[in-house]
């Protein structure tokens, strides 16, 4: 990517080609570390998730409760929650961190989250570490939508997300601007960022734009702004089953983690392979 790799700020802003890139999540670790960025634009209300398939009972092969040692996980490649972001989040179910015993993969391509959703669906991994909100989104394949439609459905069906409302991996939301290390972009930018999103003219655009509940709320901003969407809540409020895409942390089985086979889906891929 010309803006972002996992190894750090893309080739078009290191030489210089641009001077940076816009709407990038301002992350802990590799990011905060070789990056600089704008205040946020939107609210750091983007929560990450683990994704997993379910059998036919509904049941998740990865249940709210795992700490994941042994398990490979899939990250999006140029996408936060950036892959080191796993160690800064917590369990909502556990109220712990993850084991260090995870290996973790990445899924690259020039549709990213579809390359992480066919790993998974092949048994690649037993998980993907992305948006809590990424599946929903991509379940309403506007015209135009560059990601494969058909291998998102299912949703609450064939696959959900046992860990919603995760946040610890955030320093801020969605900003203006990624750009090198050393830059200054913060400073120079956040006089006028900061006088535009106090007025009307924020308020209207986010609202033309379907946006209110991830802006900054201010004065001009209609009632009810400050919803939490249901991405955001933790798994453990979560209710119900896994039918809403959306796992509580009691939905699990003696048999979460492994296929029928009694193997998890990720070594199950392995060993179809061989």
């Amino acid at each position: 990517s010309n803006c972002w790799t996992p190894d750090g700020v893309g080739a078009a802003i290191v030489n210089g080609t641009i001077d940076g890139c816009m709407t990038y999540t301002h992350t802990q670790g590799i990011r905060d570390d070789l990056a600089d960025f704008s205040i946020a634009m939107l609210n750091d209300n983007k929560a990450a998730g683990l994704l997993t398939l379910l059998d036919d009972t509904g049941t998740p092969y990865v249940d709210g409760m795992d700490d994941l040692a042994g398990k490979k996980i899939i990250d999006v490649s140029g996408w936060a929650p950036t892959a080191d972001g796993l160690g800064y989040v917590e369990n909502k179910c556990t109220g712990e961190g993850y084991s260090s015993d995870v290996d973790l993969v990445i899924a690259d391509g020039d549709v990213a989250n579809d390359v992480a959703m066919r790993m998974l669906r092949d048994g690649e991994g037993d998980a993907i570490f992305l948006y809590a909100e990424q599946a929903a989104e991509y379940l309403q394949c506007p015209d135009g939508a560059v990601w494969n439609c058909t291998l998102w459905e299912g949703f609450g069906t064939q696959y959900a997300y046992v860990q919603s409302g995760q946040f610890n991996y955030v320093v801020n939301g969605t900003t203006l601007v990624l750009a090198n290390k050393g830059s200054g972009i913060r400073d120079k930018l956040a006089p006028c960022m900061g006088a535009f999103m106090a007025t009307q003219e924020y308020s209207d655009l986010c609202v033309k734009y379907n946006l209110v509940g991830d802006c900054y709320a201010n004065e001009f901003f209609p009632a009810g702004s400050n919803d939490i969407p249901i991405d955001a809540v933790p798994t453990n409020e979560q209710t119900g089953d896994c039918s809403d895409g959306y796992c509580p942390c009691d939905n699990r089985s003696e048999t979460s983690g492994v296929t029928s086979l009694g193997v998890s889906p990720a070594l199950l891929g392995a060993l179809m392979v061989l």
